[in-house]
């Protein structure tokens, strides 16, 4: 009987001990640690994680958080991912990243206690190809605000590779900033505008420009100009495969030649079918900056169409602009209203 008593004793203590254990364990965040970055290329990349422990609860959602700036963060980020909700291992292939850009990346993993971060892993994306061949004389050109634009030669012609974005004038005097639509519709004098209003498009689609800038003949750096008429005709001319320097066809308004256009456009940023893209056989480098239009003020096209002004020649009437669409192989040219906000490129005297 005392031995029965003791055995009694023992299971009620045994299990008081295990339910007593238990009830002082608590539930945590998850234990992750964020992996080397793989497969980096100008606008694409690998990011790899793993959990270790879960806390004690089930996984509710798992992923990774990206930014430009340090510790990103679910409510701080430039873009997140949602990657399951097991433990373990895990990967996500990330895309249209900016080339040459330093990125920082965390793991998190969320259970019913909260979210947790793995350590910080930072990467930079490769440079793009380009096709061009720098200008011999003048590889670089720096303007008046101290932006850097790259040079192709193209032909007898050196281009700047970039659209202009520079906020003054050479001569040093500022360029209005227009942002009311009405504003910009009524302006009979040079101004300029970020597409949207928004200033982070300069840096990868430059600045519009009406015509009145333009004909002031100041927007350029020293030793450059807006190119001609006669001079876009001239490098179409070059580039294009079927049409040369010189044929009438490059007289004509509306779309002309076969594939200048393929040739002269960048083959990212558009919004078109893979064989649509741009090839950039010659540096050129031609982005879909969209416009602004004269008669009403507002943007349109981004990502759709590419818009250049080009200056008059000595004996033209019309104000002349060239145009790359995302659907189109040639390149076109047409009358503009010079109350237009339009790309600008550069060219060496």
């Amino acid at each position: 009987m005392k031995n029965s008593c003791r055995i009694f004793i023992f299971i009620v203590l045994f299990f008081g001990f295990i339910f007593s254990f238990n009830s002082c364990k608590k539930d945590v965040i998850p234990s992750l640690t964020t992996g080397a970055v793989s497969n980096i290329t100008e606008n694409s990349a690998t990011f790899s994680a793993n959990i270790s422990d879960d806390g004690g609860s089930d996984i509710s959602i798992r992923g990774f958080v990206w930014h430009t700036s340090a510790n990103p963060s679910i409510e701080s980020n430039l873009g997140f991912s949602e990657n399951g909700t097991e433990s373990g291992d895990f990967t996500y292939n990330i895309e249209n990243l900016d080339d040459e850009t330093t990125y920082f990346v965390r793991a998190y993993a969320t259970n019913e206690l909260g979210t947790a971060y793995g350590n910080e892993v930072s990467f930079t994306t490769n440079e793009r190809p380009w096709n061009g061949t720098p200008c011999t004389d003048c590889e670089t050109v720096t303007d008046i605000d101290g932006n850097v634009y790259r040079t192709a030669s193209i032909g007898a012609q050196c281009w700047l590779v970039e659209n202009l974005r520079t906020t003054k004038y050479n001569d040093g005097n500022q360029i209005p900033i227009i942002t009311d639509n009405i504003e910009w519709k009524n302006s009979t004098s040079g101004a300029m505008c970020y597409y949207d209003n928004e200033s982070d498009n300069e840096e990868d689609y430059g600045i519009l420009y009406n015509f009145y800038a333009v004909e002031t003949d100041k927007l350029c750096p020293e030793g450059w100009h807006v190119a001609t008429d006669n001079e876009w005709k001239e490098m179409e001319g070059y580039v294009d495969s079927e049409y040369g320097i010189g044929n009438s066809v490059w007289d004509s308004e509306g779309w002309r030649g076969i594939d200048a256009g393929i040739k002269l456009k960048t083959n990212y940023d558009w919004l078109c079918s893979p064989d649509e893209t741009g090839t950039d056989d010659f540096g050129f480098s031609g982005l879909p900056a969209g416009l602004r239009e004269g008669s009403n003020g507002e943007f349109q096209r981004i990502n759709e169409w590419g818009l250049w002004w080009s200056d008059k020649n000595a004996d033209e009437i019309n104000v002349y602009r060239r145009y790359l669409g995302s659907h189109e192989n040639n390149i076109a040219r047409f009358p503009s209203n010079p109350a237009n906000g339009h790309s600008v490129r550069c060219i060496k005297n």
